[in-house]
């Protein structure tokens, strides 16, 4: 049998307020991954307000669950955030709102969740005051998007920023070394879906002038897999230059219809984390929870 060479688990969509217990982080715990992904939404701020005050204390709140504390205790990680990290649902740092507040936002995140990784897997971030970097994972480029702080509102410009020049050319860089012969699977990990969230602005694909050339970019590197959360459920996407896999509410309800537009009868918590299993031939994902589906990606 063909060894594993990387054990892999992600999640996102934490929201104290609705998941005190939050017994997926124990699962995920014993599981003993390599490397746990944070995909956004770790805390769910304030839904209606920018308050980093009530944010602070929203974060604390959550690293008071013992079993999400214990998860970050025990394993490597690597985390990025999303609009509910940031401020009120859908918020963005490039809008004006965000501008006023996003830099104490983002102190607060890399203050209080931060990242822990092995320093053989040489930790790329090129500022340590950005949330993005990247790690070499034995033969697996792992590369983390800030997806939030650069972000611009479409509404206001067609031509709006997503990641911001500075960053998208830090990717761009990223997506050129996973050319090398050392690299066998490539993941982009970010808080947003690729095109599976409606709202205008909150899938990468919105962003067309991005979009259109990361896919070119991302779809010559080895095995390229976006891994991505935000949206309450796990899902796995077949974009053609890529394999999208999505697992969010590990801690949150569902109360809204899925995309096709089926409505639930009644609320459910969730309880959803992935696993990614990495050979150097083939990829063996696992969605876990209320959303359980395996796949295998060559």
């Amino acid at each position: 049998m063909e060894a594993i060479l990387a054990h892999i688990a992600f999640a996102s969509c934490a929201k104290y307020q609705r998941r005190k217990t939050q017994p997926a982080w124990k699962s995920i715990d014993l599981a003993a991954p390599d490397l746990l992904l944070l995909l956004g939404d770790n805390v769910y701020a304030h839904s209606k307000k920018w308050d980093n005050l009530d944010l602070d204390q929203r974060y604390r709140k959550q690293l008071s669950v013992q079993n999400f504390r214990t998860a970050l205790n025990n394993l490597n990680y690597l985390a990025t955030w999303d609009d509910h990290d940031l401020g009120p649902d859908n918020s963005m740092g490039g809008s004006d709102d965000g501008l006023k507040h996003r830099e104490e936002a983002r102190r607060l995140f890399l203050s209080h969740i931060g990242r822990t990784v092995k320093p053989e897997w040489n930790l790329v971030d090129d500022d340590a005051d950005e949330i993005y970097c990247a790690a070499d994972l034995d033969g697996t480029l792992v590369i983390v998007l800030d997806g939030r702080f650069y972000r611009e509102p479409l509404q206001q410009n067609p031509n709006a920023e997503l990641l911001g020049p500075k960053q998208t050319a830090w990717l761009w860089g990223q997506l050129d070394r996973a050319l090398g012969d050392e690299f066998h699977t490539t993941l982009v990990c970010c808080g947003s879906t690729l095109n599976a969230n409606p709202d205008l602005g909150e899938s990468i694909s919105h962003y067309s002038a991005f979009y259109d050339q990361f896919k070119v970019r991302f779809g010559n590197c080895p095995r390229p897999i976006f891994v991505s959360g935000d949206i309450h459920r796990n899902r796995i996407y077949h974009h053609g230059f890529c394999t999208e896999v999505v697992s969010s509410g590990v801690a949150q309800r569902r109360t809204r219809g899925d995309l096709s537009g089926k409505l639930f009868n009644k609320k459910r918590n969730l309880n959803n984390w992935g696993e990614l299993f990495i050979h150097r031939s083939h990829v063996r994902v696992n969605l876990l929870g209320e959303d359980a589906v395996s796949h295998v990606i060559t």
